[in-house]
């Protein structure tokens, strides 16, 4: 499967992408974790975080997907609070076209930062062009 790969540190909120070209607005979209967990639910305007019975223990009160972009097919989710447990396969299935998305997570214990600072000086003729970049590093431990 082609699925998207996100790192996320514990403690931190994630968003999770999945989207379709269309309105989904009156549509259903289901997310799952591991293929069973169901993490939030979305129909025609009821969903998970108050409408409708199902959602997993583990997510109760942590997802919630953005209303706002109906209309435009997304279908994202956001979660909340994320735990070194929730790392996983998710998946987002779209009911009427049977279409399907995965995003694989990783949620980690953030051990340490590295902040590297890189200047890169160019000349061109008469001109001296100076760039600085900082590139963060981000050790994990995982599960």
């Amino acid at each position: 499967c082609c699925c998207s790969k996100i790192t996320v540190i514990e403690g931190h909120d994630v968003t999770l992408p999945c989207s379709i070209s269309e309105d989904i607005t009156a549509e259903r979209f289901d997310w799952r974790a591991d293929g069973q967990k169901e993490v939030y639910v979305y129909e025609g305007g009821l969903s998970s975080s108050k409408d409708l019975s199902g959602q997993h223990e583990q997510f109760k009160g942590r997802v919630s997907h953005f209303p706002g972009g109906l209309k435009d097919g997304n279908a994202s989710i956001k979660i909340s609070n994320m735990k070194v447990s929730d790392s996983g396969k998710y998946s987002c299935e779209f009911r009427r076209t049977n279409q399907k998305q995965h995003v694989k997570l990783l949620v980690g214990d953030l051990i340490s930062t590295t902040n590297t600072d890189v200047l890169v000086q160019e000349q061109t003729h008469n001109h001296l062009k100076t760039c600085c970049f900082s590139y963060f590093y981000y050790t994990f431990k995982v599960q």
